[in-house]
């Protein structure tokens, strides 16, 4: 049910803005791990924002192409999304997400 409440038009509006976007303008090294501060574009709105990036140790697997995976979490401020008061969240509300870069197996093929 959270999950609908998030993503209906009370909150992130999901149909009219299916995409969150972040673009980072620096990436940099501290002694609890890497931070990426950036702008992040969230209902055709874009504010300042650092998150924490996590760099597990790889699961490749032998024959399976190298990859990196890659989790990253922050905080954005409700308001930034909604005017409503939803009793289930606070004002800080953390988003996590995590990818995995692979390299194009195409590009690695020797040309002919």
């Amino acid at each position: 049910m959270l999950d609908r409440l998030l993503a209906g038009p009370g909150f992130l509006d999901a149909r009219a803005f299916p995409e969150i976007s972040f673009k980072s303008e620096l990436l940099v090294w501290v002694p609890a791990g890497w931070r990426a501060v950036g702008r992040l574009q969230v209902k055709d709105a874009e504010h300042e924002l650092a998150c924490q990036l996590d760099v597990p140790p790889g699961d490749t697997r032998p024959g399976d192409p190298p990859r990196i995976l890659i989790a990253s979490s922050w905080v954005i401020d409700s308001r930034w999304v909604t005017s409503l008061r939803i009793p289930a969240l606070g004002r800080r509300v953390v988003m996590t997400c995590s990818f995995s870069l692979e390299p194009d197996t195409c590009s690695l093929e020797p040309d002919m």
